[in-house]
């Protein structure tokens, strides 16, 4: 039995730029990753790919979807496939590998950050995984536990902020979230 992980990612793209970013996906894809940013889009072993883009403040939304299909190997096989997996993948009691959740919501912090200096509300897609992995990160032990009661509390009121539809609250309540973010980074990184 083989099992599957996931990875979304989100990207402003300007109109102008759109033509590039699809060139840029294709060259990734010949030479199995790209780096977008600081975001590495690993294209080996993939099982399937998604991409679509929507029209937003200053051009498009871009979302990229990748799927990889863990094979039934060896645990410490190195094929394209299961070092993708893993990289991705489930880690135990179902949670997310610590440094995988780490990765996307750094990818998806951004990606929100950047909307707001566009003067855009950030997505729903990337606002609802980024408040459940806020939350599913909150329940490793060891990493920062004194600090996830006032983090919680700011990503639940950035959350309030952005279903209201309100910018500039939204963008406070960002960067407080920043600096909570940035006291536990301090300590435990």
């Amino acid at each position: 039995m083989s099992s599957e992980s996931k990875r979304k990612y989100e990207f402003m793209v300007g109109a102008e730029e759109a033509p590039d970013f699809l060139a840029k996906i294709a060259d990734g894809m010949r030479q199995g990753c790209l780096s977008i940013g600081d975001v590495e889009l690993v294209f080996d072993g993939f099982k399937s790919l998604s991409l679509s883009f929507k029209e937003s403040v200053g051009g498009y939304k871009a979302k990229v979807k990748l799927k990889y299909a863990q094979p039934d190997h060896a645990p410490d096989c190195e094929c394209p496939a299961c070092k993708a997996a893993q990289e991705y993948g489930i880690g135990k009691e179902g949670k997310p590998k610590y440094g995988s959740l780490k990765k996307r919501m750094k990818s998806d912090f951004k990606a929100i950050h950047q909307a707001l200096r566009n003067g855009a509300l950030p997505g729903g897609d990337v606002m609802a995984r980024f408040i459940e992995d806020s939350r599913v990160m909150c329940t490793y032990p060891g990493k920062g536990d004194e600090y996830y009661p006032q983090y919680l509390e700011a990503v639940d009121a950035f959350a309030v902020a952005v279903e209201q539809g309100d910018l500039q609250a939204a963008t406070a309540r960002q960067n407080d979230l920043y600096q909570r973010m940035q006291d536990c980074h301090d300590e435990y990184k």
